[in-house]
């Protein structure tokens, strides 16, 4: 008597050429967030650092895995000190980027200036 049950089939599926998963070769490259997507995606460290809701609630709201989550929360916490610590320094960095300019403007027009003071002289 044959057994009419169906029996467990062992599908092939195809290879990448460099090993790994047959998607691998197809997968659209990574593109950087802009506009309304990263305005989207500000709050969601923020909302982990916050401890109202479990990483978990937050990872499925966003449909990410929890991991991606804990990271953007480390992330978050390495980040803060720097806005608030390096206040002196930004200010520095934009007096000498403001002098910088300065110097620039001085060196265009004293060209210029050299270039009107041979044309008169020439005309004179």
């Amino acid at each position: 008597m044959k057994d009419n049950r169906p029996t467990a089939r062992r599908l092939s599926r195809p290879t990448s050429p460099r090993g790994g998963c047959p998607d691998e070769d197809t997968k659209a490259p990574r593109r950087a967030l802009q506009g309304a997507e990263l305005r989207s995606v500000a709050p969601r460290p923020l909302e982990a650092l916050t401890n109202r809701r479990t990483l978990a609630e937050i990872a499925s709201e966003y449909a990410v895995h929890p991991n991606q989550v804990s990271t953007w929360k480390k992330q978050a916490l390495e980040g803060l000190p720097s806005l608030f610590a390096h206040k002196p320094d930004r200010e520095r960095r934009e007096a000498e980027e403001l002098q910088a300019e300065l110097y620039r403007q001085i060196g265009q027009l004293k060209v210029e200036l050299d270039w009107l003071e041979k044309k008169v002289g020439r005309v004179g």
